[in-house]
């Protein structure tokens, strides 16, 4: 991966950085859970060990059905890093394409689930 790669620049940030808060996440009226770059960065790592493992290639797209969250900031890095492509599908979006179409597919620009390679 060359030095402009979304892998290597978080990578350079996560070890530069490590200590610092990468992500605040409201969790109480005036709480919030602070996770550290490399808290992020191990997730990060953990997940794509996982797709890897499950057999995701690079080329792959990766479709991530989540809402706006933890797991799916670790989906933004994670899927680049092993050189897939991920497609991020969130609930809204197929309640509307299915309206707009009457089918789980979209011809309007919304997502499709994605069924294979």
């Amino acid at each position: 991966m060359d030095a402009g790669h979304l892998g290597v620049m978080f990578a350079e940030s996560a070890i530069a950085h490590a200590a610092r808060p990468a992500t605040r996440l409201l969790v109480g009226e005036d709480q919030w859970a602070v996770r550290s770059y490399a808290a992020l960065a191990a997730d990060v790592r953990r997940l794509a060990s996982a797709l890897t493992a499950s057999g995701v290639r690079a080329g792959d797209k990766v479709a991530y059905l989540a809402s706006n969250s933890l797991e799916l900031l670790s989906a933004h890095f994670a899927v680049p890093l092993i050189g897939g492509v991920l497609v991020a599908v969130f609930l809204l979006w197929l309640v509307v394409g299915m309206a707009i179409t009457g089918s789980e597919g979209s011809t309007n620009g919304l997502p499709r689930p994605i069924t294979s390679r």
